[in-house]
């Protein structure tokens, strides 16, 4: 992630969805120091991505989201309105799932991945879209992985596929 073009990020909200650890706190992290009042969104305790950014001198806070809980995301942009206007949405949200062979992967825990990785990605973004766009425009940013493009392991067989679908996403 580059830096944001100084006045850019004046008094707006930057919303990670993933931000609790890995690039979603990294996100978290430089965003805040580049400006952004930062919320950092994920199933898992985002308190440390919120002292990260304190440590750089910048703000966020943590908020409670589930990407497979696809009816909250118009409710949870809303609950953000007593911040500082939107203006980047970055999602890094990944859920590995079991490492497991090939034939042994289960067809509950492979929803549970597509549901995260891809529909919950897909529809956050949809949600976030409309949102910039109502507000004068914006920034969403979706990261994929590297095993996307080159599978890290049979073992992780729908984290592989599901990030090698981001791109599409971005391009259609």
């Amino acid at each position: 992630m580059t830096a944001v073009k100084s006045g850019e990020s004046a008094a707006r909200t930057a919303l990670v969805v993933g931000g609790a650890s890995g690039i979603g706190a990294a996100s978290v992290r430089l965003l805040a120091r580049d400006g952004y009042h930062v919320v950092a969104a994920d199933v898992a305790d985002a308190a440390g991505s919120v002292r990260g950014a304190e440590e750089v001198g910048g703000h966020a806070v943590a908020k409670h989201l589930d990407l497979r809980m696809l009816e909250t995301f118009e409710p949870f942009l809303d609950a953000l309105s007593d911040l500082p206007p939107l203006g980047a949405v970055v999602i890094t949200a990944a859920l590995m799932g079991p490492r497991v062979d090939l034939d042994r992967y289960k067809p509950e825990d492979w929803q549970r991945v597509v549901d995260v990785n891809l529909t919950g990605t897909f529809f956050m973004a949809q949600a976030a879209a409309r949102r910039l766009a109502a507000l004068g425009g914006g920034r969403v940013i979706l990261f994929t992985s590297a095993s996307g493009r080159t599978p890290i392991s049979t073992q992780t067989v729908a984290y592989n596929v599901t990030k090698a679908s981001i791109p599409v996403l971005v391009h259609t």
